[in-house]
């Protein structure tokens, strides 16, 4: 069960930095969650699941026709991992 957590919180991770990378960390800029799950081969339902998770951590907004940005929080959490926060 722990082993299916951390899987699912690494797909969403992988998802996060796909929407970060789509959108240059521009919280303006929204994307269609499905367009970034094809990059990575995750279903429709996936990516629903994948950004209910980062809605809920705070990382993601949704917004009108099933768009998603990313917010100040995500983008955060994408440059400390690139080492890119501290410049």
């Amino acid at each position: 069960m722990i082993e299916e957590l951390e899987a699912f919180r690494r797909r969403g991770n992988r998802l996060l930095r796909s929407l970060y990378e789509a959108t240059g960390g521009d919280g303006e800029r929204t994307v269609s969650p499905e367009a970034l799950a094809a990059r990575h081969g995750f279903s429709e339902e996936e990516a629903q699941r994948l950004v209910g998770y980062l809605y809920g951590e705070g990382l993601v907004a949704c917004h009108d026709e099933g768009q998603v940005s990313i917010t100040p929080e995500g983008s955060a959490r994408i440059e400390r991992g690139f080492g890119l926060a501290e410049l």
